[in-house]
This record gives structure tokens, C-alpha cells and sequence, in this order.
């Protein structure tokens, strides 16, 4: 999801390349099925009012953040622990140093290769 003036839903990468498949660690997999658990519970107690979606990230209500949400509340969050500023976007960077110290790069760069 993408926000320049309003929000605009993607349903696609930008090109045939840019798509990218990620290991889903057991973390993960743990908290997809607790969103999938509170997600069922929000629909049961909003009933009518409940908005459908097919995003992950959403209000209890259904209604999808915003695209900009996390990248905005993250040096809230930094500030509230004591952490030195960074970029949102600086995480890309530590998660490609994770995945390579932790032995995935050859499945990372399987799919960039041309």
C-alpha cells in the first residue's frame, strides 16, 4: 500500500523482478495466527460495522493503517527506549545483515539473480 495524496491499495510489485520470497520463522508464523485469532474476535464484536479487509495490519475495527503509520510512530518508539534515532528504512539494512549472518543469503539472492 502506497500514500501520496490519498491512499492507494497494490495488488503487485512494481515489476516481474522486484517480487521476493522471505523465510516465515516460527515468530512469525505466531504472531500471523494471533492476528488471524484477534481479527475473527474483532469481527465477532463489531458484527455489521466490522470494515473487511485483506491487509494484515489493521485496527480492531478492519480499517487498514495508514502506509505512512509505522514509518511515523517509529521515532515515538525509539524515543520511549532510550534509542538513538534511525530511519525506519535503516531496518532493511540490519534485516539483510540478520539474514546473512544467520545463513540465508543463499535463498535471498536466489530470486535477484538474473
Amino acid at each position: 500500500m502506497v500514500k501520496i495524496r490519498t491512499t492507494e491499495a497494490k495488488d503487485k510489485t512494481k515489476t516481474k523482478s522486484s517480487h521476493r520470497s522471505f523465510p516465515l520463522t516460527a515468530d512469525t508464523k505466531q504472531l500471523l495466527l494471533e492476528l488471524r485469532a484477534a481479527e475473527q474476535e474483532s469481527r465477532h464484536l463489531f458484527g455489521r460495522e466490522y470494515n473487511e479487509s485483506p491487509y494484515i495490519f489493521k485496527w480492531a475495527n478492519g480499517i487498514p493503517f495508514a502506509p505512512d503509520f509505522v514509518s511515523q510512530k517509529f521515532p515515538d518508539l525509539l524515543k520511549k527506549h532510550g534509542l538513538r534515532h534511525i530511519r525506519f528504512h535503516d531496518l532493511r539494512h540490519s534485516c539483510a545483515s540478520f539474514l546473512l549472518a544467520n545463513g540465508f543469503i543463499g535463498k535471498f539472492t536466489q530470486g535477484m539473480q538474473s
